[in-house]
């Protein structure tokens, strides 16, 4: 299975964003007409603007992760790169693994090997 992490966030995302500009404008609707009893166009205005920041908050995590996720893969085709005679195969499904988060931290600290002043980038996965 091909992996595709705009596929999960890119529903986060859009139903935010959809939910965001519905609580504002309809806030905003709400607030200026007569059927704003009891506040309810602030209360949709204020809910509205939490799914603002949920749909920013949102975006800044895709692309951290999809940051890290490049780094993960680009370290491991590196480690295995620097190893004379690398099969190029082999190293595009070692570092697509790394990827996806499944290399074990024996695999993790066996590429680290090959390069110890190369870093892994992140968090090692435990035992």
């Amino acid at each position: 299975m091909t992996y595709r992490p705009l596929i999960y966030w890119l529903p986060q995302i859009l139903l935010s964003a959809m939910l965001a500009v519905i609580g504002v404008a309809g806030g905003w609707f709400v607030r200026g007409t007569e059927l704003d009893t009891d506040n309810r166009g602030t209360m949709m205005l204020v809910v509205g603007l939490v799914f603002v920041a949920l749909t920013g908050w949102l975006v800044v995590r895709m692309v951290l992760t999809l940051r890290r996720q490049q780094a993960q893969y680009d370290w491991a085709a590196a480690q295995q790169r620097s190893v004379a005679g690398a099969d190029e195969s082999v190293v595009r499904e070692i570092a697509e693994r790394a990827r996806r988060g499944e290399l074990s931290r024996a695999e993790v600290e066996a590429l680290q090997a090959h390069q110890p002043d190369l870093p892994y980038p992140g968090v090692l996965p435990k035992a």
